[in-house]
């Protein structure tokens, strides 16, 4: 029920109460005595709790006519008409004291749901300000299309790996460095939603290969590197890799399209002998190159002879 619908129930009923009131005190007239303050009370009240302060005055308005007029009807003295307008008023000031407490009653919830609105409106920001503030963090170090670790993200992990590998010098931590085989031919001959597709196709096998305790990260174009933490020996990290190279190996469904891009592979087998970061993936990077050099779905570790 709305706000203007609410007002006219309460007036409604109030105007009723007189009505009753009026159509009462005649056939009661003989009780006057105890029933008349009763009878007075009955509208007092209602006008007082069911429109406020405003309803005791509207009762007023229609109360000392109503009680002229009755009286007269019954034919009692003046006295007792001027005996029952003092009445009236007595039950008027009841009727606004009683209003004066409805309304503030009334104020008092209207303030309660207004801060309760705010407070939930002040809720609702924080949650959308704290989404969209994890949203900008996560799009500033992940990849749009794949969603995986972007290179940003990618040197940081490769630091905490590279300090833990120094702390640790039985735990074996290897960089690997990925290209796509036929990714230009593919992306040139079939369009960029194609190429997308491959990309992310690629990027969901790579991640379930590895373990948990790896990093997956693209970083940039077709090329992908992983961070192999907490390896027991260079035997695992040639198992993880053989294990890549099966699951590239496997054809790719691209709108229903048939297609085969394997991979070379470049691995740094340890990067706790590095100082810098940017060292260990140029090395990745160049062990990949020869790979690649030497024909598709190869792997090459980086080692002296590389460099000659």
């Amino acid at each position: 029920m709305n706000t203007s619908n609410s007002t006219r129930v309460r007036l409604l009923i109030a105007l009723s109460s007189m009505v009753l009131y009026a159509l009462v005190f005649p056939v009661l007239y003989p009780f006057l005595d105890l029933t008349a303050a009763a009878l007075n009370a009955i509208p007092a009240l209602a006008f007082g709790w069911l429109l406020g302060v405003r309803g005791s005055l509207l009762y007023a308005l229609f109360a000392v006519p109503t009680n002229i007029f009755l009286f007269s009807l019954v034919g009692s003295t003046n006295n007792g008409v001027v005996t029952n307008i003092v009445g009236v008023s007595a039950f008027t000031l009841a009727s606004a004291g009683i209003g004066w407490v409805r309304d503030l009653n009334h104020r008092v919830h209207e303030q309660a749901n207004a801060l309760q609105a705010e407070r939930t409106l002040l809720q609702e920001e924080i949650v959308r300000r704290t989404r969209a503030e994890e949203k900008l963090a996560r799009e500033a170090l992940h990849d749009p299309l794949t969603d995986l670790p972007n290179r940003r993200l990618f040197f940081n992990r490769l630091e905490h790996g590279h300090a833990r590998s120094k702390r640790n010098p039985g735990s074996l931590c290897a960089v690997l460095y990925l290209d796509l085989n036929k990714f230009k031919a593919i992306n040139d001959s079939l369009g960029h939603e194609a190429g997308d597709q491959l990309l992310k196709q690629v990027a969901g096998r790579l991640k379930t290969t590895v373990r948990d305790a790896d990093t997956v990260a693209r970083m940039g174009g077709d090329e992908f590197a992983i961070l192999l933490e907490a390896a027991s020996s260079s035997k695992e990290v040639a198992t993880i890799v053989q294990r890549i190279q099966a699951r590239l190996a496997l054809p790719y469904d691209l709108s229903g399209r048939e297609i085969v891009s394997e991979a070379s592979i470049g691995v740094v087998m340890s990067i706790a002998a590095y100082q810098h970061m940017d060292d260990i993936l140029r090395d990745a990077d160049t062990a990949m190159y020869h790979a690649k050099a030497s024909g598709r779905n190869q792997v090459k570790v980086f080692d002296a002879a590389i460099t000659e």
